[in-house]
């Protein structure tokens, strides 16, 4: 049987089913992350697999104070690690996310000494038509990691931008105190295919404040 919703439902589902992820503590079969001087690993994912990894964090090596960020689509070794290896020191203040592509498997870590602020989804983010995503921030940092529906699934891949309110990637194009993240915006990381016009379901979502480091992460219900 077909049953019709009213948009005013459809909306209240997507609220109620698009969820945080369970904190990285509880993630037994999730990436395990750890920090080295100047290099991120992540480990417990099978060799070969693709791992998105995103981070930001504050440098304080200048003489102001500043915003780093790091991405990249790394591939597991034999052991089942990734390394990201950077220049720069791994800041202390920076909070990092590692989605295993193929899973979707997510994790949000901090290094000894920072501290980790999750926060939950915001209300109302996901638009409804799952054409963008609205968050009352001044700036944004946002992955999208699209696991595969299928083995041979095209479309699966990871994408990340840097967005500001007001700014280019502004979906809403005013500064208005809200940034709404548009899902072909985003930049591809490594060999992912150009990003999509709208979420899909099973779409992990990481959204990273720079000025805080405040960070939550969701999945897009419907898989």
């Amino acid at each position: 049987m077909c049953r019709r919703y009213s948009p005013l439902t459809v909306v209240v589902l997507l609220l109620f089913l698009l969820s945080p992820s369970l904190p990285a503590a509880a993630q037994g079969d999730s990436p395990r992350v750890a920090f080295e001087a100047a290099a991120v690993v992540v480990s417990g994912i099978e060799p070969g697999a693709r791992l998105a990894l995103v981070g930001v964090g504050l440098a304080t090596g200048g003489l102001l104070p500043g915003r780093i960020r790091f991405s990249e689509l790394l591939v597991a070794d034999a052991l089942g690690e990734a390394r990201l290896t950077s220049e720069h020191d791994v800041p202390t203040w920076s909070v990092w996310a590692a989605v295993d592509v193929a899973s979707g498997e997510v994790t949000v870590a901090a290094p000894e000494g920072g501290e980790l602020r999750r926060r939950e989804v915001p209300p109302r983010a996901l638009r409804a038509e799952l054409d963008g995503l609205d968050h009352p921030r001044r700036f944004l940092e946002v992955l999208v990691v699209r696991p595969p529906a299928t083995p041979d699934d095209g479309m699966s891949g990871a994408w990340v931008r840097s967005f500001g309110d007001g700014g280019e990637g502004d979906g809403d194009g005013a500064t208005d105190g809200n940034v709404r993240v548009v899902p072909i915006l985003l930049e591809p990381l490594g060999d992912s295919p150009a990003a999509a016009e709208r979420f899909a379901p099973g779409d992990v979502i990481v959204a990273i404040d720079p000025d805080s480091l405040d960070v939550w992460t969701a999945s897009v219900p419907g898989r």
